[in-house]
């Protein structure tokens, strides 16, 4: 009789990895593996939150005061300033692709995923993508100055 195996998504805990991992579903209580549920630490998961909230909060902040600031007013529309606004767009992106679900993942069982596969592979996409945005915002800068 051949094994039934149900395809089960269970990403790396930094969301950087979306592969997937077989778990046996079949009747044979022998051969099936045990995975116990495990959750952080109740001084992991405070301490953890805090943290990273206060960086996305002061992140999140600086950086949309910047773009307020530039964009609202007239004197500060030069090239430079513009390439600062890019820098911040993208730090705004980055910021919300890797802390929020960092945040959500401490309180959940450790390596799961609730966004599934395509959240995953969003997330990971918007962090690159927010990463190379500020590398190519840095060099722009660089180059016209």
């Amino acid at each position: 009789m051949a094994a039934s195996c149900l395809d089960v998504t269970v990403p790396a805990h930094s969301g950087l990895n979306c592969s997937t991992m077989t778990v046996n579903t079949t009747s044979n209580a022998t051969t099936e593996p045990v995975f116990p549920a495990e959750y952080y630490g109740p001084i992991y998961r405070v301490v953890g939150s805090l943290l990273v909230s206060i960086i996305f909060v002061v992140g999140l902040v600086g950086n949309g005061l910047v773009v307020a600031v530039v964009t609202r007013t007239r004197s500060m529309h030069t090239p430079t300033n513009w390439y600062l606004v890019s820098l911040a767009l993208a730090d705004i992106l980055l910021l919300v692709s890797a802390p929020l679900p960092t945040l959500v993942e401490y309180h959940l069982l450790v390596d799961e995923w609730i966004f599934g596969r395509v959240g995953c592979s969003a997330m990971v996409f918007m962090q690159y993508l927010g990463v190379n945005l500020s590398s190519l915002s840095i060099t722009a800068f660089t180059v016209e100055r």
